[in-house]
């Protein structure tokens, strides 16, 4: 038996395959270049939030003296010179020691001697401390019975603390420049004396797990716009290399007419 043919109403003309399905063609390509654009945008974004994205940074500290070794004069080499924390603690038995000398004891400085830079200097002068940041002198109260003081200080501001007292803040006066760590006790009245300081480290980082994810992701959305931009070419293009390749061939078909044979 054979097939039987579809059946069409009277008068209605056969349409061509490609004719019924151009519409759902031209419908799919749309739909691909939309979905294209909405993840080439989802990839931009995720490559302009890299530069906000965390990172891992070393932290680098300094501690005057080292675990078990005495208290001694030493230079110190920062880069920068300005560390980005600084404490330094002078236990009251260093500051009444140097107290008790007739002559001007240096208990805690930071820069070589006669230099000019803005570290910190701490010495007894006439039977009282003499503080000094940089070029600013630190007035300080009249020590109490527990004369511990210390000084803290990061990029914006530092701190002094004498004993049980109120600190005293100083606003914009950053953490002191280091060159050296210095003392004119001897070992044993410097026993409990300390400095600690936290270095910048701008370019020791390391990515982390989000902003890899990040960098991850933007290269797997852009391979992805670019490959549906390729698969789905635009109509225009298309028309575009239809064009190109009928003004080629009729440019051949000229050339054969005017060659001799």
């Amino acid at each position: 038996m054979e097939p039987s043919s579809p059946i069409r109403a009277p008068g209605e003309a056969r349409r061509p395959l490609d004719e019924l399905t151009a519409p759902a063609a031209r419908r799919a390509r749309w739909i691909a270049h939309v979905v294209a654009l909405l993840l080439g945008v989802a990839g931009l974004c995720c490559a302009l939030a890299l530069p906000f994205a965390p990172v891992w940074a070393d932290r680098t500290e300094v501690s005057w003296p080292a675990a078990d070794e005495p208290a001694v004069s030493t230079t110190a080499l920062f880069a920068p010179y300005r560390p980005a924390e600084f404490t330094a603690t002078v236990p009251c038995r260093a500051l009444r020691a140097a107290l008790d000398r007739p002559e001007p004891v240096l208990l805690l400085a930071t820069t070589p001697p006669g230099s000019e830079r803005d570290g910190l200097v701490l010495r007894t002068e006439g039977g009282a401390p003499d503080l000094v940041l940089g070029e600013r002198a630190v007035p300080l109260p009249p020590l109490p019975a527990d004369c511990d003081l210390t000084v803290r200080a990061d990029a914006q501001r530092t701190e002094v603390v004498v004993g049980g007292l109120p600190a005293m803040v100083l606003p914009d006066v950053p953490a002191p420049e280091i060159f050296a760590f210095r003392t004119g006790l001897a070992p044993e009245q410097a026993a409990e004396l300390s400095v600690t300081a936290r270095a910048h480290t701008w370019f020791e980082t390391a990515p982390s797990s989000l902003k890899l994810s990040l960098i991850g992701t933007a290269l797997l959305l852009a391979a992805a716009s670019l490959l549906l931009l390729v698969a789905h070419t635009p109509p225009t293009w298309a028309a575009i290399r239809r064009a190109a390749l009928a003004a080629s061939a009729t440019a051949r078909q000229h050339y054969c007419w005017l060659m001799p044979s």
